[in-house]
C-alpha cells in the first residue's frame, strides 16, 4: 500500500536535506542568483536546495524586480512556488499548501508577509521548532530564531511530501 507522508520525517531524508541547507550557510544575498557560496535570494536559495536534493528536476524563473511585492495585486510568490513545484517535482514527491495555523514540521517551507498583509514576499525553511534557515539582505543565508516576530508574519506553509510503500 502506498502512503503519502511528510518527506522529512524519514531520518535519512531529513539528514540529506539538512546537510544541503547548511551547506548554503554564508552564501551572500544576491537578487536573482542561485549559486551556493556565491549568491542567492530567498526563493532561489530554497529552489537550489530542492534541486540539489533531487526533489526538483529543475528551477525556472522569469525576471522579477527586487521590490516586486510593493505593487503586486496578488500573491505571486505563493502561486509561482506551488505551480513550479507541481511542474518540476521529481517522481515520488508532491507538495501540500497548509494554513499558517498548521502544526509545523522540520523541512516545512514557510512563506511570510513582511511588508503588506496578503502578499507573501519571503520564504525560509524550518529546521527545528524555534530555528529556521533563510536568505536575507546583509546577512545572506543564515540561521535565525523562529520566534514571535516571524510567527506573526507567517502567511503560508508548504510541506514536501513523498510516497512510501508499506
Amino acid at each position: 500500500m502506498i502512503q503519502i507522508l511528510p518527506a522529512f520525517q524519514e531520518p535519512a531524508e531529513w539528514a540529506r536535506f539538512e546537510r544541503e541547507l547548511r551547506a548554503w550557510l554564508g552564501t551572500p544575498y544576491r537578487h536573482l542568483c542561485m549559486v551556493k557560496g556565491r549568491g542567492a535570494d530567498c526563493t532561489l536559495f530554497v529552489g537550489g536546495v530542492l534541486l540539489a536534493c533531487g526533489i526538483l528536476r529543475r528551477v525556472e524563473y522569469d525576471y522579477y524586480a527586487k521590490d516586486w511585492y510593493e505593487s503586486a495585486d496578488r500573491d505571486m510568490l505563493v502561486e509561482n512556488l506551488y505551480s513550479h513545484f507541481q511542474r518540476h517535482r521529481a517522481e515520488g514527491y508532491t507538495i501540500e499548501k497548509l494554513p499558517p495555523t498548521a502544526e509545523l514540521l522540520r523541512g516545512d517551507v514557510l512563506g511570510f508577509s513582511t511588508r503588506r498583509p496578503a502578499i507573501t514576499n519571503h520564504v525560509g525553511v524550518l529546521v527545528a521548532p524555534r530555528l529556521m534557515i533563510h536568505c536575507v539582505e546583509r546577512r545572506g543565508v543564515s540561521e535565525f530564531e523562529y520566534g514571535d516576530c516571524w510567527r506573526r508574519r507567517l502567511a503560508h506553509v508548504f510541506r514536501i511530501m513523498t510516497e512510501r510503500n508499506d
